[in-house]
């Protein structure tokens, strides 16, 4: 395991503790923490604690604590090992045991490389083809936008890619099977190309990797209009987002993603301005999705941009749907917008989703293609919150002419709707504006509203409870010794490491985890290293005892009602008092023994009332 050391610390360098537990939690920054549900443990109020800065977690509820790894191996039930070799792989780095790499990762690194080299081999082909050339410049899209989406094209023969792979390249055929490039023949004997004779849409994971692939029919060919690949040991169609590796970053810059439902919706939203445009990959939305785009916009800013057809309709309220149960217990969804800023109520919300929508009900694609990207950036500036789009959606009738029936009908559609609503201020305003434009009594809304509620709807509401950081302990004598090793992880230019080695050089330590990590920090502290260099070094150091680095993590979260000690100059006074109630409980110690003792030996007598005087001098 030592030759791997170097590969662990390169590894662990690589991890954004944040970046990885937002995979399984949505997370939500508040102060300099992020917070969210805990996994291992069933709660309603988020007491799980992330600190990016120093690579920890902490669950405040179930005591679970410790670093990125200690987390995979937790959710996962890997070993240490298990998880090394799936986050070496995440990260391209060569990690092997007994000089051997894992087979698994072998078989993804394979994959990963037959998918990038049929990528290429489909996009040189499309250079040869005229009429493909001219199908995608008929759909507005140019070279360059071919070459950033590696574009490409299938020939119509039956082994070509099967040919080049295996015959030229040298891959097994297995492999190329379980990749889903490759499919056998019906009587067994042989292989044939998956993709042939169509338009090839290579997917990319958000590192950049191609794990899968989508065919647009060609000309006029049987079969459905887009073929998929199948999921494999790199690809999970149900968390994998299309064009999100070009749109990470215009996500994060821009803090809201926009989801289309069709790959040439992203191309051409992309090749327009629009560069924070996903789509799912040939599946509806699903949570991982979400999940997945939780991590790239801070303030979790969704925007639906769904077809206008009733297929689109559902999908915006089925996605809607998602993306608040994904970030419910974070706090409510955003339901007010600058026409409520006069009422002077604060803009904190858990997450925030509108649904785009074009004057002419066309899809994104053709929206763009017949009106340019501003017209369709003009589109989403405009986006309403969801739950505006829904009322208009509901009251999308002359009310003019409205007959009372038809107010009944509209009534009833508004009461789910409208029980969403959490602020009272904001609630009374809608009930307000929409009275006033059906011509109808506000008492009418309110009983239909209730009646609704009745039915036994409650809405969801919850967030996110601020939290005191103190030291959990059953035992005194263990929250003395971690008050004063937190004081290594506060600031080393205020607290210098030497100063404070010095200081509690002759103080003994009683619990054998507290002893090691005392230990561990003297032995790294001796060079000269910020606070983050050093907890780096204990995690790695103690990187396969979770029970060490749960304490650890438990001391460092416990540092900020010890960060006032450095202003007030009590720094020293807090040493002090805390090492003499460690001797306090050294002398208590001492004592037990020596009653016992003297019990069966009365020559221990005055060797116990000397004791027993400095044991009483020292309280």
């Amino acid at each position: 395991m030592s030759s791997n050391n170097s590969t662990i610390e390169l590894i662990k360098d690589r991890i954004d503790i944040v970046d990885i537990i937002s995979e399984y939690v949505a997370l939500k920054k508040n102060g300099n923490n992020y917070w969210g549900l805990c996994p291992f443990h069933n709660e309603k109020t988020p007491s799980f604690s992330v600190n990016r800065d120093k690579g920890i977690f902490k669950c405040f509820g179930c005591g679970a604590a410790g670093d990125a790894i200690t987390f995979l191996m937790k959710i996962n039930n890997q070993s240490f090992l298990e998880v090394m070799q799936e986050l070496a792989f995440k990260f391209g780095i060569e990690f092997k045991l007994d000089g051997k790499s894992s087979s698994i990762n072998e078989t993804k690194k394979q994959m990963l490389e037959a998918n990038k080299l049929t990528a290429k081999f489909y996009m040189d082909y499309l250079q040869k083809q005229d009429k493909a050339l001219k199908y995608l410049e008929g759909r507005q899209i140019k070279p360059e936008t071919i070459e950033e989406f590696w574009l490409g094209f299938s020939p119509k023969g039956y082994d070509d890619l099967y040919n080049y792979l295996v015959k030229d390249k040298g891959f097994k055929a297995e492999l190329l099977e379980q990749a889903g490039l490759i499919s056998q023949k019906s009587d067994g004997k042989g292989y044939i190309d998956k993709f042939r004779n169509r338009i090839i849409i290579p997917i990319l994971d958000d590192k950049g990797n191609v794990v899968a692939f989508g065919g647009r029919i060609f000309e006029d060919e049987n079969g459905p209009k887009y073929l998929n690949s199948k999921e494999t040991q790199v690809y999970n169609k149900s968390k994998t987002l299309y064009g999100l590796y070009q749109a990470k970053e215009a996500i994060k810059e821009k803090d809201y993603a926009v989801i289309m439902e069709g790959y040439f919706d992203v191309i051409t939203a992309q090749d327009n301005g629009i560069k924070n445009a996903v789509a799912s990959c040939g599946t509806s939305l699903t949570l991982q999705h979400v999940r997945l785009l939780g991590k790239y916009t801070e303030n979790k800013r969704i925007y639906l941009a769904f077809d206008a057809d009733l297929a689109g309709q559902n999908a915006i309220n089925r996605g809607a749907e998602l993306v608040k149960e994904e970030f419910a217990a974070l706090g409510d969804v955003k339901q007010f917008d600058t026409s409520f800023a006069n009422l002077n109520i604060k803009d904190d919300y858990a997450c925030e989703i509108r649904v785009v929508s074009t004057f002419s009900g066309k899809d994104p694609d053709e929206f763009i293609k017949e009106n340019g990207g501003e017209a369709y950036l003009s589109c989403i500036e405009k986006a309403p919150l969801l739950l505006d789009y829904q009322i208009q959606r509901v009251m999308s009738i002359d009310t003019k002419k409205i007959t009372p029936q038809e107010k009944a009908k509209i009534a009833k559609e508004l009461a789910p709707i409208l029980a969403q609503i959490n602020n009272r201020i904001i609630f009374e305003e809608y009930i307000g504006k929409i009275a006033l434009e059906l011509k109808l009594d506000k008492n009418s809304l309110y009983q239909e509203i209730n009646t609704f509620k009745r039915s036994g709807f409650q809405p969801k509401k919850s967030e996110i409870k601020k939290l005191t950081n103190v030291t959990i302990s059953s035992k005194k004598e263990i929250m003395y010794q971690k008050n004063l090793l937190s004081l290594y992880f506060i600031n080393e230019d205020k607290i210098p490491f030497a100063w404070l080695n010095e200081k509690l050089k002759e103080t003994k330590f009683y619990d054998s985890n507290l002893i090691a990590i005392k230990q561990a920090i003297e032995e790294f502290s001796s060079n000269e290293i910020t606070v983050n260099d050093l907890i780096d070094k204990l995690m790695l150091h103690f990187s396969q005892n979770d029970d060490v680095k749960k304490d650890l993590a438990d001391i460092i979260y416990s540092i900020e009602d010890k960060i006032p000690l450095i202003d007030s100059g009590l720094v020293e006074e807090f040493i002090n008092e805390n090492i003499k109630k460690l001797k306090r409980h050294e002398f208590s110690l001492i004592e037990k023994d020596l009653i016992t003792k003297q019990e069966s030996d009365e020559n221990l007598a005055k060797e116990y009332q000397q004791k027993l005087k400095e044991y009483l001098e020292a309280r």
